[in-house]
């Protein structure tokens, strides 16, 4: 529904530039700050989100007698087809003493104004957000880094685990390498990189690392 408008030159407030492929685009994401980059990560690898656009609409809104033009930083579609705009903040930049307090304040006030005229949902994130569970986000970051490694996982080998868990039950990654043999280490978490991230498989990323320990199972979905 939405086509991301550039900006040149680097990130906001001279943050880190990314770009970054995105699997569920198919195509390359321009993120502007290491908290939206990680912001990112976690939209890529939610399965309760269809689609997304970064920086995808910029609107202009009479706020405090004045007209204020804004962009937002991501648009998401759920699973469900409501939809969502985004704006990544650190949340510093909302207390009174922060030198870009009135700017944040003025751009997300109408931003908020907006999405209520248009009926949307706004969200704000901030880094107390994003990375509250630093162990989670880098299991996903590296999930998204073996996807990274084809355009498509190896069926074949997606399809020799899953028939393995459904015989066997939950197992850990290092159970289905002695099960596997043939099925290098690097190939087998590139095949369970995939099923997590299509939904086929779930292993509590929450509490535990991604690597050999970690126990896999069919999701909830795939059980029913």
């Amino acid at each position: 529904m939405y086509k991301p408008i550039k900006s040149k030159g680097r990130g906001k407030y001279g943050n880190n530039l990314w770009d970054v492929y995105s699997p569920k685009l198919n195509r390359m994401v321009r993120l502007y700050s290491d908290l939206e980059r990680d912001h990112w990560v976690l939209i890529e690898t939610n399965p309760n989100i269809k689609t997304f656009c970064e920086q995808p609409l910029k609107v202009s809104v009479p706020v405090e007698g004045r007209i204020v033009s804004t962009i937002f930083d991501m648009w998401i579609q759920w699973t469900d087809k409501t939809e969502s705009f985004i704006e990544i903040k650190y949340s510093n930049s909302f207390h009174q003493s922060h030198p870009n307090y009135e700017d944040v304040r003025i751009q997300t006030t109408a931003q908020r104004i907006w999405c209520l005229e248009n009926k949307y949902d706004y969200i704000i994130r901030t880094e107390e957000d994003i990375r509250k569970n630093k162990l989670f986000l880098s299991n996903m970051k590296r999930i998204l880094s073996f996807i990274r490694n084809r355009s498509n996982p190896v069926e074949t080998d997606c399809f020799q685990i899953m028939r393995s868990i459904q015989e066997h039950g939950k197992l850990t990654a290092k159970q289905l390498e002695m099960m596997l043999p043939k099925i290098s280490q690097s190939r087998i978490y590139e095949a369970l990189s995939w099923l997590f991230y299509r939904s086929e498989l779930q292993a509590n990323f929450e509490r535990g690392e991604f690597g050999p320990k970690m126990e896999v199972s069919r999701t909830c979905q795939e059980e029913k």
